[in-house]
């Protein structure tokens, strides 16, 4: 696993157990029934702590029109906000955003099945790592797998080097696609605790046909919720009908509030990949307190929609982890 910081190498922190605790849920010292933030939200001086004392659910979400252009004129009063069916009226705040930090994996298939165009995918994913990651605010690391994951770790300074090293990988063997999320999931990068609202985003060049892992699509699906990581998945293959792996796909990045990109030739992947990158860097962001939700531990479904505009497709994690009852 190849660690992309493009500056200093962030300070090592201790391993969160992400099975025990909620990494969804905030908190702050906002008492206003909600509040609308710029429209877009500043980018913290590094060094810069916030302090805070009342517990908080934070969703990223994105919208997006029947022409797959964002919309960036949504309001808190078009939302519909509900937490496992109970409406949230009472938003704590609200943004528009263009510069949110990431915490970014690239996650890269090398396994037989997609050997056959392996390097022209790998400069696709050197060359949209070199346009994503900022010094100052992003981090990112490159993880590939086949029969098993690859666990190497080294961190870089982006520009020439991500191309070089993501070539560096070989293709062949089975596939252990679901080992290989679950294991990005749970690195030290994408669990970290942040005083600031960031992003967790996977980024999956697979074809989706897992043929090798221990663990399971549910598996898979739990540990990315638990952080909060939104999946974006991209196949290419003919386009001759649908594809197992194409279901796996679209279930990964629907249920973490990504997308899933089925592509008929590996000359679209340069545009998708900077569809992608405008779609990171023009979202929403949307807070409540957790005392407004439904008190119970485990897993909370949320769904988030737009109030009288039913051709607006929102994009947005399935729902989050709350470690305890509320209050206990």
């Amino acid at each position: 696993m190849l660690f992309i910081t493009n500056g200093s190498r962030p300070p090592r922190e201790q391993k969160q157990n992400v099975a025990c605790h909620s990494a969804h849920t905030v908190t702050t010292s906002e008492t206003t029934a909600w509040k609308v933030m710029p429209a877009d939200l500043p980018l913290p001086a590094p060094g810069d702590v916030i302090r805070k004392n009342v517990e908080e659910v934070r969703v990223v979400f994105s919208v997006i029109d029947r022409q797959g252009h964002f919309v960036n004129d949504i309001s808190p009063a078009d939302l519909e906000v509900k937490d496992t069916d109970r409406a949230i009226d009472e938003l704590t705040g609200f943004a528009r955003t263009s510069n949110l930090p990431l915490r970014l994996g690239l996650v890269v298939d090398s396994s037989e099945s997609m050997a056959r165009e392996f390097g022209q995918q790998q400069r696709a994913a050197g060359e949209f790592l070199r346009n994503i990651v900022r010094p100052e605010y992003d981090r990112a690391f490159v993880m590939t797998f086949a029969t098993r994951v690859d666990a190497r770790r080294t961190y870089v300074h982006g520009g020439d080097d991500v191309e070089k090293l993501t070539m560096q990988a070989q293709s062949g063997g089975q596939t252990a696609l679901y080992d290989a999320i679950c294991s990005a999931c749970t690195d030290e990068l994408m669990n970290m605790q942040e005083e600031l609202p960031i992003r967790r985003v996977l980024i999956l060049l697979s074809d989706g046909e897992d043929t090798q892992s221990l663990h399971t699509l549910p598996d898979a699906l739990d540990w990315a919720q638990r952080p909060g990581i939104a999946i974006y998945a991209i196949t290419v293959h003919k386009p001759r009908g649908d594809y197992p792996g194409d279901r796996v796909l679209r279930e990964l990045a629907s249920a973490t509030g990504g997308r899933a990109f089925i592509l008929k030739n590996y000359n679209q992947l340069a545009p998708v990949f900077s569809e992608i990158e405008s779609e990171l860097r023009a979202q929403y962001v949307v807070t409540y307190r957790r005392s407004v939700a439904p008190p119970h531990s485990g897993f909370h479904p949320l769904q988030i929609s737009v109030r009288n505009h039913p051709g607006l497709k929102v994009n947005f994690r399935r729902g989050y982890f709350a470690a305890t009852r509320y209050g206990e």
